[in-house]
């Protein structure tokens, strides 16, 4: 426009001074659109620059939230595992827990019974210890005895009686009795019983 402004005042001559001021007013506007063009380029190419900043970052935060989705998924299956691990462990601490119970309780049985067997071996040691006593007791007695009858005499004994009461045929008025006679005498620190048989006859 301003150049055309610019020929049509030349071509009239001093008629078209008037296109002058035109032309100067179109070529100002045109600087300034060409102006605020160049303003609208840059700005639209920073917008897009941006833009695609925006987009990168987008895609980064959405790669970011999947990574940490899945890293949030791989922590709730840890978790999980852990949990059941943990339970695991429980339960098997508790399984150790009744098995020491139990073997302390074992334990106390066991000691409660070497304590009675130790009392019962005790009683049976007094006992063997008095039986052994009570042996030298007896055995100490027996020598004194056998010292003291050997030193006792005893004197010989004799025993009368009637066992048998017959008639003699020739004599009516003759009447046998027999007796026995006992004694006693020592041999080698033993005693012996003698028996002696003997006729006594009344007439």
């Amino acid at each position: 426009l301003a150049l055309n402004a610019s020929i049509q005042m030349t071509s009239v001559g001093d008629a078209g001074k008037g296109f002058g001021g035109v032309a100067e007013e179109v070529q100002m506007l045109a600087k300034k659109a060409a102006a605020t063009s160049r303003k609208a380029d840059v700005l639209v190419r920073t917008m897009q620059s941006d833009t695609q900043e925006t987009v990168t970052s987008m895609e980064e935060t959405i790669t970011h939230v999947v990574q940490g989705t899945t890293a949030a998924e791989n922590a709730g299956k840890a978790l999980e595992e852990v949990e059941s691990e943990s339970a695991r462990i429980a339960k098997l601490m508790a399984n150790i827990a009744k098995v020491t119970k139990d073997q302390e309780d074992l334990a106390l049985r066991s000691k409660d019974k070497m304590l009675s067997i130790q009392e019962l071996n005790l009683q049976a040691f007094e006992r063997v210890n008095e039986t052994t006593e009570m042996i030298n007791n007896l055995t100490s007695a027996s020598n004194e005895l056998q010292v003291s009858v050997y030193r006792f005499k005893l004197p010989t004994l004799n025993v009368m009686s009637v066992d048998v009461e017959r008639e003699n045929s020739k004599n009516d008025n003759a009447v046998l009795h027999d007796h026995d006679e006992y004694s006693m005498q020592e041999n080698d620190g033993e005693f012996d019983l003698y028996k002696e048989e003997k006729t006594v006859i009344s007439v």
